[in-house]
């Protein structure tokens, strides 16, 4: 798709609802997808996450979501998805916890993130320190890195059940409004 064509907001829609329903219904044929396809797909869903507004970025927090169900039941960690979900995992940790934004989508980032999560903890892990590792002030440093473990408690076992997602989806409306305020007031 054109980014060119993707300015006209029903056919940018359309596209979004496609890519989405592929996600949900056909993830496994994602991975089978030419090289080039795969890479202009994923690239598709990461641009949707900011470029086109709240219902686009809706669909393709669900895409994601579902991404994430599938390649964690995957047991092939070289698979091209293992490594494109990564990638959107920095691009969501920045999108939730370092720019604005909006309140009504908590509930489909949430799914996608902890799907994220699930598949990359180690990097997630990264990313959680490196974001510490610029903090400056120690009281920041503090109250974010207690944020953080409340969010996501080290030694916790991670499952894509419902009652752990509801769970994260409930502990990241509470990081969020604390963290959004350190991270303003700093």
């Amino acid at each position: 798709m054109d980014l060119e064509l993707l300015k006209f907001p029903d056919m940018c829609s359309q596209y979004y609802k496609l890519i989405t329903f592929i996600c949900e219904i056909y993830p496994e044929k994602v991975t089978i997808l030419s090289q080039d396809l795969f890479h202009n797909f994923m690239a598709s869903l990461e641009l949707g996450l900011t470029n086109f507004g709240a219902d686009v970025a809706k669909l393709c927090f669900d895409g994601i979501a579902s991404l994430c169900v599938h390649c964690h039941s995957l047991e092939d960690r070289n698979n091209p998805l293992w490594s494109a979900l990564q990638g959107i995992l920095k691009v969501m940790f920045n999108l939730l916890v370092l720019e604005p934004f909006e309140t009504d989508l908590i509930n489909p980032a949430a799914e996608a993130l902890y799907g994220l999560i699930c598949c990359h903890q180690a990097y997630y892990t990264e990313l959680v320190n490196h974001l510490l590792s610029t903090q400056s002030d120690p009281t920041y440093y503090q109250r974010l890195a207690e944020a953080f473990n409340l969010l996501t408690p080290p030694g916790q076992p991670l499952s894509l059940d419902r009652a752990h997602k509801a769970s994260f989806y409930k502990k990241l409306e509470t990081f969020l409004s604390n963290v959004r305020l350190l991270l303003c007031m700093k």
